[in-house]
């Protein structure tokens, strides 16, 4: 008889399916390969990116060290920084730069105690980080004291500077030159006040001036000017110095003290006293 035609042609068509999904498969396969081959390497070099930048990122590994510098118990350094601005570094204190200082930024870090004459720049503010607050100025003259976390004083000489807590510049107070302001840790609070200390640069300058001071208040001043224990068992109400000191000795200071009230001053274990 003759041959099933419909059943032949339903093998055929059923064979073809077959060989175009095959295809297909084939296709989609290799398109699957191509990107694993194009993702596999671009996925490694994003890792390999990613890992220099955390390496790089890791503390103490951003680009160059530092600029360091430090004082001993008795010295004061005059340094000149790369923008111009000058700092008087006084005993025992620190002061840390980036080498970018002066090119991106202007941002210093300081415990102790210094005297900074900050080089005019409205583009790029001059930032000092110490003990918890910042100070921002554009160009002014400056003295802060900040030898622990406790406690920071600021006193203005000239010009205008924002001081506020870390990372709160938008609620800093700004401060005119003969200001005063004082960061207390304990209360976590910037006070503002005209300065009323006198001889806060007698370590840079070399002058004590005293007029009509307690004799109480004058043992602090010559204590931390000499970095030498000075007290008094005197009453403060029947002994005062009126007087100006330029580059003079501590026992200079003492021997002139000692002559103008008619008091007796003796070393001993604590230090230097004055007596009657």
């Amino acid at each position: 008889g003759l041959p099933d035609t419909n059943k032949r042609i339903e093998c055929d068509e059923s064979a073809a399916r077959e060989r175009i999904i095959s295809q297909i498969r084939q296709k989609h396969k290799k398109t699957v390969l191509r990107k694993a081959r194009f993702w596999i390497p671009a996925a490694a070099s994003v890792l390999l990116l990613l890992g220099i930048w955390f390496i790089t990122q890791k503390p103490g590994m951003k680009g160059p060290d530092p600029i360091y510098y430090h004082t001993s118990q008795n010295e004061v350094l005059d340094i000149v920084l790369p923008d111009g601005s000058r700092v008087w570094l006084n005993a025992n204190s620190n002061l840390e730069l980036s080498n970018s200082f002066g090119k991106q930024q202007r941002k210093v870090k300081m415990k102790g105690e210094a005297y900074f004459e900050v080089a005019r720049n409205e583009e790029k503010a001059f930032k000092v980080f110490t003990g918890g607050t910042t100070a921002k100025v554009m160009g002014t003259s400056f003295y802060l004291k900040s030898y622990d976390k406790e406690k920071v004083l600021l006193i203005v000489n000239s010009g205008k500077v924002k001081f506020c807590k870390h990372f709160w510049l938008q609620k800093g107070i700004v401060f005119s030159a003969g200001d005063k302001g004082e960061y207390s840790a304990a209360t976590n609070e910037i006070s503002r006040e005209k300065n009323d200390i006198v001889n806060y640069l007698s370590w840079k300058t070399g002058i004590l001036i005293f007029s009509d001071t307690p004799l109480s208040e004058v043992c602090t001043v010559l204590t931390n000017h000499f970095r030498v224990p000075v007290k008094s068992n005197l009453e403060d109400s029947a002994f005062s110095i009126t007087g100006t000191f330029k580059n003079e000795s501590l026992e200079n200071v003492l021997s002139t003290i000692s002559l103008t009230l008619d008091i007796e001053i003796s070393e001993t274990e604590i230090g230097i006293v004055m007596v009657k």
